[in-house]
């Protein structure tokens, strides 16, 4: 592992995970201690990087700490009127717009429900003949409960980063790349929208993937139906066995066909 394989994996989106990254980066010190002795030029410039690099991380850290609180507290706050929650939520987005990533999308969508009506991240066994890793688990991204309407409705948060739609035309892009390309879209047609190309790294493929933007919305579909699939079975019986694999839900008898439409 070194720095430059680092910058790679980070270009092409290959880390799933900050804990990912975290640990590439330790084992880059680890191994600098491991082949260069206590006390050699190479060493000691490991240990000043190694320390720089500890103060930048636990900043980052203290400040996603304080971010993740923050919208935790508004989520876990019922009780506000609806003005006050559009206000909080408001808030959070001018917080967020330059850290925007999949987790804080699903935060801001969280807070739009009251907790009592929602159940984040719902987990599956989609696959029990699979192994962990392999497309055993499935994780819905918000399922509402009944309570507001007459349905119960899975959400499955599609997050599609400007630098994956600007890569096609441009190998070298700076800000205010982005910020053009940002501007355009906003006044784009629906339909030269959809039709976008889309690149990101597949850890499926382990390789990288173009595709469209409504290719990434269909597919979005298909997932769900997957899910909605899966739900109906109820909980997973065994360890071989597909359905619900979550301690909050209880599941009770009824007419599966409701859900799956």
């Amino acid at each position: 592992m070194d720095l430059f394989t680092i910058i790679l994996k980070l270009e092409n989106n290959q880390y799933a995970s900050i804990e990912e990254f975290e640990k590439d980066i330790r084992l880059v010190f680890r191994n600098c201690y491991i082949y260069n002795d206590i006390g050699s030029e190479m060493h000691i410039l490991g240990e000043e990087l190694e320390s720089t690099f500890n103060k930048i991380w636990t900043e980052k850290i203290d400040f996603q700490v304080k971010q993740k609180e923050n919208l935790k507290r508004t989520r876990n706050n019922d009780t506000d009127s609806s003005s006050e929650l559009v206000t909080k939520q408001i808030q959070i987005l001018e917080q967020n717009k330059d850290n925007a990533n999949e987790p804080v999308l699903q935060a801001i969508v969280e807070n739009l429900l009251p907790l009592k009506y929602r159940i984040p991240e719902l987990s599956l066994v989609m696959d029990g003949t699979k192994l962990k890793g392999f497309g055993r688990f499935g994780y819905s991204d918000i399922f509402i409960l009944k309570g507001i309407g007459n349905n119960n409705i899975s959400l499955e948060l599609k997050y599609i980063p400007l630098v994956g739609l600007i890569k096609n035309q441009k190998k070298k892009f700076n800000t205010n790349d982005l910020e053009n390309l940002d501007k355009i879209i906003e006044k784009e047609d629906e339909k030269i929208l959809l039709k976008r190309s889309y690149e990101y790294w597949s850890k499926e493929y382990n390789e990288t993937k173009k595709i469209t933007i409504e290719e990434i919305l269909n597919n979005g579909i298909k997932q769900l139906k997957s899910y909605m699939n899966i739900i109906s079975k109820g909980n997973s019986n065994d360890y071989y066995s597909s359905g619900i694999f979550d301690k909050r839900i209880k599941i009770t008898k009824s007419n599966p066909k409701f859900l799956i439409n």
